[in-house]
């Protein structure tokens, strides 16, 4: 019961930080491409490349949590595959 909770709780994190990170990458892109011309007279045009590092960085959040997403939930199919044999556990599947 208390690792169907963490499961329930870890799936749900990460699939929100999935999303919000889409979100935001979406709004800043959208905000530096709408203001473009106004934010390239900033600082010299550093401005810009501020910001897409910002979107990078949080692209990069993102992708973080796509892949706690496999581990969270995908790492529990390897036992159930290999039936709790841990001879098939810990030999090579090739």
């Amino acid at each position: 019961m208390v690792f169907e909770i963490f499961y329930f709780l870890a799936a749900q994190s990460t699939l929100l930080v999935q999303n919000s990170s889409i979100v935001v990458c979406s709004i800043l892109l959208t905000l530096l491409l709408y203001y473009q011309t106004q934010i390239d007279e900033l600082w010299n045009g550093y401005l810009r490349i501020t910001v897409l590092a910002i979107i990078i960085l949080i692209d990069l959040i993102g992708n973080l949590g796509t892949e706690a997403n496999k581990l969270a939930l995908e790492k529990d199919w390897i036992v159930v595959i290999a039936d709790g044999d841990e001879q098939k556990l810990s030999s090579k599947l090739f």
